[in-house]
């Protein structure tokens, strides 16, 4: 895809929903840099009642009756790939949902996880916007 636009590299960066849509496309299209903030990683119902993770659970239950685990868990899509970027993960260090989201996709390679001190909610992109944490990791990417 890159190739054909012209690009020299692909970059995905997503918060929620969309950091698991960032771990995904940028997996399956080998980006060069991954950035994903407070992401869904796992939306298997089985793994969200293990964490007593409850949020948004209308929505969950429609997506466990439409897709099998392994297409609502990010970390065994990026095993399956032949990814080869970097990917970096943040997440509040007080949110308790959020880091269990994180550490399944602990000892992955190529996966780097940052908490966020002093953050306790979901919105870990406003957070990363006010602390300097996203501009050093987009200078880390364009540098």
């Amino acid at each position: 895809m890159a190739d054909e636009y012209g690009a020299s590299r692909i970059v995905t960066i997503g918060n929620s929903g969309g950091g698991m849509g960032a771990l995904r496309y940028g997996a399956a299209l080998n980006a060069s840099h991954v950035l994903a903030f407070s992401p869904a990683v796992n939306l298997d119902i089985a793994f969200l009642e293990a964490h007593s993770d409850y949020r948004a659970r209308a929505a969950i239950r429609k997506l466990n009756r439409l897709f099998p685990p392994e297409v609502l868990d990010a970390r065994r899509f990026i095993e399956s790939t032949d990814f080869s970027g970097r990917i970096d993960v943040y997440a509040g260090a007080k949110s308790r949902e959020d880091q269990s989201q994180l550490n399944n996709l602990s000892g992955l390679k190529h996966v780097h996880l940052h908490a966020i001190e002093g953050v306790s909610a979901h919105d870990s992109i406003g957070p990363a916007v006010l602390n300097g944490t996203l501009l050093d990791a987009l200078q880390r990417i364009v540098s």
